[in-house]
This record gives C-alpha cells, sequence and structure tokens, in this order.
C-alpha cells in the first residue's frame, strides 16, 4: 500500500455483514503526492485496522485531456456505489465505478477535463488562467450533487463547482461535458478552503436510521426462516422487532447519544448487561422525539436546552435487573417502556428527583414544568399511548389532557417519568 503525502480519508457505507462479518466499513486514502509525480494513486482500505484491498487508478485510460493530478478529497455517493475525486493541479473531478465490483471498476474511468495553460474549456478557474484548485468535495444526500470548492487568490475567481452526479451514467468512459456541472459565485465565497453538508438521517429510506443501523452489528433473526440478518444503512431492510409474552424479540439497541437525546446507566448491573434495547418501535420514537426536542431553542437567553436523558429501556432479550438489598428486581420486560429524567430549569442534564430537591411547596425551584411537558407532548404526539409519572402529583403533568395518551401517578417515579407502547 503506497501512501504518498495523504490529503484526505473517506469512510464508505457500512458494507453488507454477509461480505465480511467482522470487517463492515472500508476507507479511502487520498494521495496528494509529490510535486515531480505525474499522477497520483489512491488507497482502497479495510477499517478500523487499515488493511490494504486496493489501488485506485486516477487516470482514466485514454484520456490524457483528464489526467487527474495531486488529489486533495473524495466523498462517495449516498449508498457508496461510486467515488468522486477532487484534484488540485489538474483542477478537475474524477469519478469511479463501482467500488463494490472488480479490481478495474474502482479505478478512475472518467473525469472533467483538466486544466492546463493550453485548454481552459470546461475548466473552473478563471479565463486565461490555469492556475485554481479544487480543493474539497462534498455529496448532497437529496439531490445527488457533488459540491466542490474551487479556490482561487480572490473572491472573483473563487467559486462552487455543481456537479449533477444523476446525469452521469454509472460506468461511463467519455469525459464529463461542461453541460453536466454549473459554478456558482458570490460575494460570499472567498478562497473556499472546506465544505460541508447536513447528512441524510435514513440513506435507504427504511426508516430506520443509519446511527441506529450502524450501532446494531449484532445478527437478527428473521422470524420467518430463522435465517440471520444484519442492518445495513446502505440497504433497504424489512426487520421484526417486537415484544413477546414477558420478553423481546429482536432487541433493537438505542445508540448512546444522538440528535437531542443521551443515554444513561443508573446502575454498574445496567452498564455491564446493558439498558437500552427496545423494539424497534420504541426506538424509533425515542430518536424521532429528540429531533423535534433538538430543534426547541434554549430554556431562557443564556441556559441552553439539555438533552433529553433517557435511562432503563430493557436488556437485549427483555428486561433489565438490579440488586437492591440483596435482591434482584426486574422491570421493563418487553422493550416497549422507557425512563425519562424531569428537565431541570438549570439546563443540567443530571438527575432531578422531587424527594431531594424542593421538598416545599410548589412551585419549585429546580424542576422546569412547562418544558418537562412540552417533552411529554411530543412523546404523546411520537405515539406513547400511557405515561406514568411522580405518585405525589409534584409534576403537575397529570393535568394534562392529551387525545390517546393517558397520564397516570405511579410509585417510584420521583426522579423520571416512565412512557410505555402497547403495540
Amino acid at each position: 500500500m503506497a501512501v504518498n503525502n495523504p490529503y484526505g480519508v473517506v469512510i464508505l457505507p457500512q458494507r453488507p455483514q454477509t461480505a465480511e462479518p467482522l470487517k463492515p466499513w472500508w476507507g479511502i486514502i487520498v494521495n496528494n503526492g509529490a510535486s515531480g509525480d505525474t499522477l497520483e494513486h489512491h488507497q482502497l482500505v479495510r477499517m478500523s485496522n487499515v488493511e490494504y484491498v486496493d489501488t485506485i487508478i486516477s487516470y482514466p485510460a485514454g484520456q490524457p485531456q483528464n489526467t487527474c493530478t495531486r488529489g486533495s478529497d473524495a466523498v462517495t455517493s449516498n449508498l457508496g456505489e461510486r467515488a468522486f475525486f477532487a484534484f488540485q493541479a489538474s483542477a478537475n473531478i474524477g469519478i469511479t465505478r463501482a467500488l463494490e465490483g472488480t479490481t478495474s471498476d474502482r479505478d478512475m474511468h472518467s473525469a472533467t477535463r483538466r486544466c492546463s495553460a493550453s485548454n481552459t474549456i470546461g475548466c473552473p478557474c478563471p479565463a486565461g488562467t490555469c492556475s485554481c484548485y479544487v480543493q474539497k468535495l462534498a455529496y448532497t444526500p437529496y439531490s445527488e450533487k457533488v459540491l466542490a470548492t474551487v479556490w482561487w487568490s480572490n473572491q472573483a475567481g473563487s467559486k462552487i463547482m455543481v456537479l449533477d452526479a444523476t446525469t452521469i451514467q454509472e460506468g461511463t468512459t467519455s469525459q464529463i461535458a461542461p453541460s453536466h456541472f454549473t459554478c456558482v459565485s458570490h460575494a460570499s465565497i472567498n478562497g473556499p478552503q472546506g465544505i460541508c453538508v447536513q447528512q441524510h438521517f435514513d440513506r435507504d429510506g427504511d426508516k430506520i436510521s443509519d446511527l441506529i443501523e450502524a450501532s446494531n452489528l449484532e445478527s437478527l433473526i428473521d422470524l420467518e426462516n430463522g435465517s440471520t440478518f444484519h442492518l445495513n444503512p446502505a440497504a433497504f431492510d424489512l426487520v421484526d422487532s417486537h415484544a413477546t409474552a414477558g420478553g423481546l424479540w429482536n432487541g433493537i439497541k438505542l445508540p448512546e447519544e444522538g440528535i437531542g437525546y443521551r443515554h444513561f446507566y443508573g446502575t454498574d448491573d445496567d452498564l455491564r448487561n446493558g439498558d437500552n434495547f427496545g423494539t424497534l418501535r420504541m426506538v424509533q420514537i425515542l430518536e424521532s422525539v429528540g429531533r423535534d426536542w433538538n430543534l426547541l431553542p434554549g430554556l431562557t437567553v443564556n441556559v441552553p436546552r439539555p438533552r433529553i436523558s433517557i435511562g432503563d429501556i430493557s436488556g437485549q432479550n427483555g428486561q433489565t435487573c438490579w440488586i437492591e438489598n440483596g435482591q434482584q428486581i426486574c422491570h421493563h420486560p418487553t422493550g416497549r417502556e422507557s425512563d425519562i429524567r424531569y428537565v431541570r430549569k438549570d439546563g443540567s442534564e443530571g438527575q432531578y428527583d422531587f424527594d431531594d430537591e424542593d421538598t416545599t411547596n410548589p412551585p419549585y425551584i429546580n424542576y422546569a414544568q412547562a418544558e418537562t411537558e412540552k417533552l411529554v407532548k411530543l412523546f404523546c404526539k411520537a405515539g406513547v399511548k400511557q405515561i406514568w409519572v411522580d405518585l405525589s402529583g409534584r409534576s403537575q403533568l397529570q393535568n394534562l389532557s392529551i387525545t390517546g395518551c393517558n397520564i397516570g401517578l405511579w410509585d417510584g417515579h420521583n426522579h423520571h417519568f416512565h412512557v410505555q407502547l402497547f403495540e
């Protein structure tokens, strides 16, 4: 494996577990090379121990006008079918065929025309020059566009190159004509060095987020034929994850952190055994509420909104247990229940306990009742049917009237409320 002045690394989407069960991720090392090089090749590797897989040749065969030199960055399409490379010296973009294909498929097969002193047709550099750099790339998750920063020494020559990947047939070996891309200039674009876009939440559209799929590498079981399968962010998955009579089938792990939420362990037993598994439906609801919660403004101008703090959900096969006064106690048997901390006024993500704080009559100093009510309403909106709160009624949440969502009082909920599904 040749690493020559590496300028970038891109991680490919998770590969099918059936291909390489213990090595689901590949990566690409982008080589910039040295000034005397006529071309630089790149390396396809297995992560995370960086095992060599293949060399990606950055010279479209039989197309000298498309020679690609001084690699600077790379991106892949949403599902990892092909890769796009940026090149500084030649100021162009190169494209591979299928990365999961043969060795020759992974090589550069097409590119926009390189810039040179004698040719600036199809070149993003200012007219009459060839000294701009295509620096960094981003792949938009929604419109299949490749965005490239074109660096120039002043604002007048700086721009963003927008390549429409949908118009370039996979496997093409012809030069990518100027009709496939546009260049955008603006007073705010001046010597751009980097670019990024918001990542797609669910690339394959199966309503299971990329984060959940990447966090659940363990095999699941097909209920119909008993075969095993693995979640894959780059392929549509049909998953049967449900409550059984006192247990959980194909428990799905909630990632420790996500948009608008965090998971915490209440006991050492929880940490050892894992208490963040639920039915797919429950995990999806927790993620959904986290995203909605994250869109709300801070608690005050000076106090940012804390993340939702999620405690016990269930063990991988149902229920979570701990030892108390020498006895084992278990709850949440089917992965359809979760414990959520009350919101504090100080913005802390720590525990609020009605028994330990604000023991006088309401209003309670540290309890953010209005914010906790917002959180409860989000859970009800997402599909939760039952919520249990502090037995003494101090949370005031039992006074909420929400169609289709019952809120009741239950002992032991002085420091969290309990959300529950029935399906």
